[in-house]
This record gives C-alpha cells, sequence and structure tokens, in this order.
C-alpha cells in the first residue's frame, strides 16, 4: 500500500502542508511564482518549509501561516495607476473587455449580511465564495495594454469602487471592478436594502463596495490589496482619521482592522467623473445595482 503523500507549499496563497493535493492546488493554482512539492515523509516536508529563509513557516497540517501584516509599516510598492499609454487607445479595448465579461449580483439584508444566490441557495459572501466565481483571463493583446497602461503588479489585486443610491426607491448599491496582478477581471453588482445605511446614499454604497472587496480579496488568499475609491471616507474612515457617527461607518472600521491583521491594504484616490476607465466601470456596476442605469 503506498504511503499517503504529503503536500509542503512554501509560496502560495497558504504555507503550509497540506493532506490532499485538491488542498494544495487550491493554494498554488495561478498563484504568481508559487513552490510546492510533494513528499511521502513528514521530516522531508518540514525541512522544505524551513528551507525558506525569508520566514517562519508553521508545519501545522492545513494552517495558513501568513504573519500579521502592520498597515502602517513602510513600503516602496507603486500603485500608481495613472495610464501610460493614450486614454482614448484604453477605452476602445477597455469597454470590449467588461462587456465581455459576467457580472456577479449580490444583496445586502436589512441585517447587513451579504448574499449571493448559487445552488438555489443564499449564501454569506463573507463566509464563502460563489462556486464560480472566477477572474476571467483576456486575450493576451488587451491583457498586455493594460499592464502597460497601469503597471500591474503580479502579486496584488485592485479593486476599483463606487456607490449609487437611488432615489425614488430609496435603495443603495456598489460596484466593484477587480484586477488582479496577472491582468485579470471581475465585476460585482451589490444592492442594499439595509435602511441603516440609506440616509448616506451612494457614500453608503461605496462603503458596501469596498468592505465586499477586501472581503473578497482575503477569501481568494490575496496579501497585497489596493482599494481606489472616489471618496475620500473609503480610506479616512479605514484608518481611523475621520470620526465615526455613524453605524455604517464604524461597522466598516471594525471589518478593515479585523481583515487587515492578514492582508496589507492600500488607498488610492481617484477623481470621480475623471473619465478614468476603470473608475468608471465601477460607477456603471453601482448604478446598474439600484436601477439607475440600464444594461449597456
Amino acid at each position: 500500500m503506498a504511503k499517503k503523500k504529503i503536500y509542503a507549499v512554501r509560496i502560495g496563497r497558504k504555507k503550509g502542508l497540506f493532506n490532499s493535493w485538491d488542498e494544495c492546488k487550491e493554494s498554488i493554482d495561478g498563484y504568481p511564482n508559487a513552490q510546492y512539492k510533494g513528499f511521502s515523509n513528514m521530516e522531508e516536508a518540514k525541512n522544505y518549509l524551513a528551507s525558506d529563509s525569508s520566514k517562519k513557516v508553521s508545519t501545522d497540517i492545513n494552517t495558513d501561516v501568513s504573519k500579521e501584516i502592520k498597515n502602517d509599516e513602510k513600503t516602496d510598492i507603486n500603485i500608481d495607476i495613472k495610464p501610460y499609454i493614450s486614454e482614448a487607445q484604453i477605452n476602445k479595448e477597455g469597454r470590449k473587455v467588461f462587456d465581455s465579461l459576467q457580472i456577479y449580483k449580490m444583496m445586502e439584508d436589512k441585517r447587513g449580511n451579504v448574499f449571493f444566490r448559487e445552488d438555489g441557495e443564499w449564501k454569506n459572501i463573507r463566509h464563502v465564495l460563489p462556486k464560480k466565481f472566477i477572474f476571467s483571463n483576456i486575450v493576451l493583446k488587451k491583457e498586455e495594454l493594460f499592464k502597460k497602461a497601469y503597471l500591474l503588479k503580479e502579486d496584488m489585486i485592485y479593486a476599483f469602487v463606487d456607490g449609487s443610491y437611488n432615489v425614488k426607491e430609496g435603495i443603495y448599491g456598489g460596484g466593484i471592478l477587480f484586477i488582479t496582478g496577472e491582468g485579470k477581471f471581475a465585476r460585482i453588482s451589490i444592492r442594499s436594502i439595509n435602511e441603516e445605511g440609506a440616509e448616506m446614499r451612494n457614500v453608503a454604497g461605496e462603503i458596501l463596495a469596498s468592505s465586499i472587496a477586501m472581503n473578497i480579496a482575503s477569501l481568494k488568499g490575496y496579501r497585497k490589496l489596493v482599494i481606489a475609491y472616489d471618496y475620500k471616507g473609503i480610506e479616512e474612515w479605514a484608518l481611523g482619521n475621520w470620526k465615526r457617527n455613524k453605524l455604517g461607518t464604524k461597522k466598516y472600521k471594525e471589518e478593515f482592522d479585523h481583515i487587515s491583521k492578514n492582508i496589507k491594504i492600500w488607498f488610492k484616490k481617484i477623481e470621480a467623473h475623471s473619465g478614468h476607465i476603470f473608475n468608471d466601470e465601477a460607477d456603471y456596476l453601482a448604478k446598474l445595482s439600484v436601477g439607475n442605469i440600464i444594461l449597456r
């Protein structure tokens, strides 16, 4: 009888030892420069992990061993997302790309729980991602176009967020455009019927979008996230620089503090309605969530 194999992941979404290939694959599949190896001997597997001198790695089975990340640590990572080629060229290629992608639709209930519907059931997005939630591949020519334009970093994920409010219905919603460092995309449109946030109108939608972006980035195993926003409170409330007088801003700060223990989060201000292709797409998804615009 063959010995059961142990998989050691040295660089991946989760580092440590895994009892099955499926668990190992989930950690390394699509992760840039992943390092892993299969062993029949536990001691050899532990030695393999220990050989990574850059970090001390836990040898507990199926354990996420990422160290707590301090959000005030100094960094030289460039998060400049100003285009370096013509905006007209980006717009022409970009909207073709976006319109070919699925829109993941979500809903926030009156208690602040966020759900998506899958296999006939409503599931909480803060606990589990849709099975079919993927970052879509783009034709190489377009992928390279965006990489060249925005200097994407392969180990990071970018989330462009925006909010919208339907005055007639009294509901708010948010839009998220995700871009991975590999040049892949995902679009999310989320509406809310939570009356607590309605008084903040479209700002509540942008807070909701930012919160969901943090949760998804964390659930997908990323350790570096850039949130690009157009309302300054998205950054200031999260970092504690603005007073949080409303329940929605207090919950947002609590969620940021919790998630940012395991993922490094940067914020980037984008001027609203400035013609920025990614920000415009987030705006479109937000308006779509509350019926302020029709599907183009």
